[in-house]
């Protein structure tokens, strides 16, 4: 059995409109993939650093799943609301 795959996105929002349509976009987009949402805003208390103000974990089947995902031409086309309306980082890992 393949670990599974994860997005971890964290943003700062420039634009919350903008951001809203890039949720609903995500919603529609996800499971194509097998994505689903583990952490999507929510509670939080940051303890160390200084992170960005969102803060967003995407689970999909495998890692290979994840990366197929993000590299595809419609998250592409989506992507580009997130640079729209936000300042972001996105990493894909591989869990244990």
């Amino acid at each position: 059995m393949s670990a599974r795959g994860y997005w971890i996105l964290t943003a700062d929002i420039r634009d919350i409109n903008v951001y809203g349509t890039y949720r609903q976009a995500m919603d529609e987009f996800l499971p194509q993939f097998g994505g689903k949402f583990l952490i999507r805003a929510g509670r939080k208390k940051d303890v160390l650093g200084a992170p960005r103000t969102r803060q967003v974990v995407i689970e999909f089947h495998d890692y290979e799943q994840a990366v197929k995902a993000f590299q595809s031409a419609h998250y592409q086309r989506i992507n580009a609301l997130c640079v729209a309306s936000s300042v972001a980082d996105i990493t894909i890992v591989e869990g244990v």
